[in-house]
């Protein structure tokens, strides 16, 4: 427990909360490993025969929608993340997760 509540007191005061920052690594995140696991997983579900051809035609076909799904996360995170993290602290605040 006190490892744990001593993680989240050096991350809470070493980092730099931005909302840019923060939106961006949701777009890279969103993109790469999200986008990375289901396009290839929807051609695992969807092909009777599995190969190059077909896996990255599923990735090719994915662009637009990881593309949107990357606005979004951009978006939300740019106008939310600030309201959100503030409420995070007063919860850490309010049960001593923070020395």
């Amino acid at each position: 427990m006190a490892a744990g509540k001593r993680g989240i007191s050096l991350c809470a005061c070493r980092t730099e909360r931005q909302s840019t920052s923060l939106s961006i690594f949701g777009v890279i995140a969103s993109t790469i490993i999200y986008g990375g696991i289901m396009n290839p997983a929807s051609a695992l579900m969807w092909s009777q025969t599995v190969n190059w051809k077909i896996i990255i035609s599923y990735y090719i076909t994915g662009i637009p929608v990881d593309l949107v799904r990357a606005a979004a996360t951009f978006f939300f995170l740019w106008l939310g993340a600030e309201p959100m993290l503030e409420k995070l602290d007063r919860i850490k605040v309010k049960y001593g997760l923070v020395y």
